[in-house]
C-alpha cells in the first residue's frame, strides 16, 4: 500500500518534443517549398495558375524591388536604371518593371531632366550646350525631354544659343536682374574677384577663359565676358589702387 501511494505521489515529467519533432511542427501546413532555384516560389494547394506566369511575375517584381533601391539614393533614368539591371534580370522583366514605376511615378525622366539642369546651372554654371550634351550621351535621356528640361531654366533653343553671345554692356554689375545671362555675370565676377592673387593680367584672362569654356560655353561668349572683366572690374580694382 505504502509502495503504491509513493509511485502515485512521484510527480510526472514532461515529455519535450524531440528535435525531429519541432521541425515536423514548425512545417507550413498547406505549402510545398519548390527545391530548384528557378521555381523558389511556394504554392497553396488551394490555389492554381501557370507556373509560367508565376515565374515572369517574381522577375518584374524583383527588377522592380532593385530598382526602387537604387531610386531611394538619387533619381535614375530609365537607361541608366537598365544599365544598372540588365546583368541581374532579363530584358523583359526589366522593361516592365520599370514601366511600371514609371505608371505610378515612381520613376520620371522629366523629373530626372528637370532636377539635372537645375542642379548644373544654380551650382556648376554649365551651359546649355553642356547640360544637353550630358542629359543625352550620359543620362540616356531622349532630346525632346532635355529640350523640355532646358527650356525651364534657359527659355526656347534660340533664346538659350543667343542669351549669352549678345548680352549688352550696359547692364549694371551689380544688378540681379537679367535672367541667366546676368546670374552667368555675378558668378563669372565672383570667380575674377578671386584671382587677385594673380599679378599678370593675361594669366587671369587666360584662366577666365578656361573656366567658362570647360562649362561649354562657346568661345564668343566667353570672350565677351573676360573682356567685361578686364573693362569694369580689373579697371576698377587699379583706380582704387
Amino acid at each position: 500500500m505504502v509502495k503504491a501511494l509513493r509511485l502515485f505521489s512521484t510527480p510526472l515529467r514532461t515529455v519535450s518534443p524531440t528535435p525531429g519533432w519541432r521541425r515536423l511542427l514548425r512545417r507550413p501546413r498547406l505549402t510545398v517549398a519548390c527545391v530548384t532555384r528557378g521555381a523558389s516560389k511556394e504554392k497553396d494547394y488551394n490555389g492554381g495558375g501557370n507556373d509560367d506566369d508565376d515565374d515572369n511575375d517574381d522577375g518584374v517584381a524583383e527588377a522592380k524591388n532593385a530598382a526602387l533601391r537604387l531610386l531611394s539614393y538619387r533619381p535614375y533614368s530609365k537607361a541608366e536604371l537598365t544599365t544598372k539591371l540588365q546583368d541581374r534580370f532579363s530584358a523583359t522583366d526589366l522593361e516592365e518593371a520599370l514601366l511600371r514605376l514609371e505608371e505610378v511615378g515612381l520613376q520620371s525622366d522629366r523629373e530626372v531632366a528637370s532636377v539635372f539642369v537645375r542642379e548644373k546651372w544654380r551650382v556648376s554654371k554649365w551651359s546649355p550646350t553642356r547640360v544637353r550634351h550630358a542629359l543625352v550621351q550620359l543620362k540616356g535621356v531622349d532630346e525632346q525631354t532635355a529640350e523640355m528640361a532646358l527650356e525651364e531654366i534657359f527659355g526656347k533653343p534660340e533664346e538659350a544659343a543667343s542669351a549669352f553671345e549678345g548680352w549688352g554692356r550696359d547692364v549694371d554689375i551689380d544688378d540681379d536682374g537679367g535672367g541667366v545671362s546676368a546670374e552667368l555675370w555675378q558668378a563669372v565676377s565672383r570667380k575674377w574677384r578671386g584671382m587677385r592673387s594673380v599679378s599678370s593680367l593675361e594669366a587671369k584672362q587666360r584662366r577666365m577663359l578656361g573656366w567658362l569654356q570647360r562649362r561649354g560655353f562657346s568661345w564668343s561668349a566667353s570672350s565677351r565676358y573676360t573682356r567685361m572683366c578686364v573693362e569694369r572690374l580689373e579697371e576698377n580694382e587699379d583706380s582704387i589702387h
